[in-house]
């Protein structure tokens, strides 16, 4: 600590001198205490954060702040790569209803004829995010970036979907089973039937995005903590969510595809 405390004085040493040769010289006493004062706090605040930045582990303040995030995500599983549980279009369905709007599922999308473009009146799928999302999407994004010490990751969280892909479905054509190759009324035959068959070709494709906002550990005055914002980064991909195109829901409540479920 007294390496600290000589730093400081060094430190407002400086910025006295600094405050004294703007004034000419010419400093009267109130003056003199109200820049002394100043300069002191404000060399404390630097030697502290200077001090946390060489000391702490970079990971350290920001797993002190998310400790109750991390332990809640031991015991949930982050939600499936695909989605296609029913209650999504249950949800959605329900709250056309109680809005008075349409909702139709998309079926083909290549058949899609609306003026807007699929990917401004797709609702997303309804996903029930938990804390080991959240806990996992931080994760890769220290693990692209990194973190400074004394440095910690906000995000804003749900995220947002964003319909990247339509995906691409078609239907085989229909054929005549063996039985009925020179017969021109198959209807009701289940082996005719069974050529008909629905190909999902490739999946939609939602991903998800949120706002990152870095924060550093910072000092007052007096020494206390407190936080300082230092960066925000929008439309920061965490993840994605495929779905069965035909699953996919058009107008409705909340249109586009922007408004992310949770």
């Amino acid at each position: 600590m007294r390496v600290l405390a000589r730093q400081a004085r060094d430190m407002a040493g400086k910025r006295w001198d600094a405050c004294a040769a703007s004034n000419g010289g010419q400093v009267d006493g109130g003056k003199a205490v109200e820049w002394a004062l100043d300069a002191h706090a404000r060399s404390l605040c630097d030697v502290l954060e200077q001090y946390a930045a060489q000391t702490l582990p970079s990971r350290a303040v920001h797993d002190v702040r998310h400790h109750a995030l991390y332990e809640a995500a031991k015991a949930l599983t982050p939600v499936p790569a695909h989605v296609d549980d029913p209650r999504t279009d249950r949800y959605w369905q329900s709250r056309a209803d109680e809005s008075h709007t349409h909702t139709e599922q998309l079926g083909v999308p290549a058949d899609y004829s609306g003026f807007d473009p699929i990917e401004d009146v797709a609702i997303p799928p309804a996903v029930t995010w938990t804390a080991a999302d959240e806990a996992a999407a931080l994760e890769r994004l220290i693990e692209r970036d990194g973190i400074d010490p004394g440095h910690w990751l906000e995000l804003e969280w749900p995220p947002r979907a964003h319909l990247w892909d339509a995906g691409h479905f078609y239907e085989t054509e229909w054929e005549c089973c063996d039985k009925h190759a020179d017969v021109q009324a198959t209807e009701g035959c289940i082996e005719c039937d069974a050529f008909v068959r629905q190909i999902v070709e490739s999946p939609a494709r939602w991903r998800f995005t949120v706002e990152v906002r870095t924060r550093r550990l910072g000092f007052d005055e007096l020494g206390n903590e407190t936080e300082v914002h230092v960066a925000m980064e929008r439309d920061v991909e965490i993840g994605e969510l495929t779905q069965d195109p035909q699953r996919i829901l058009v107008g409705g409540p909340d249109r586009g595809a922007a408004s992310g479920g949770s």
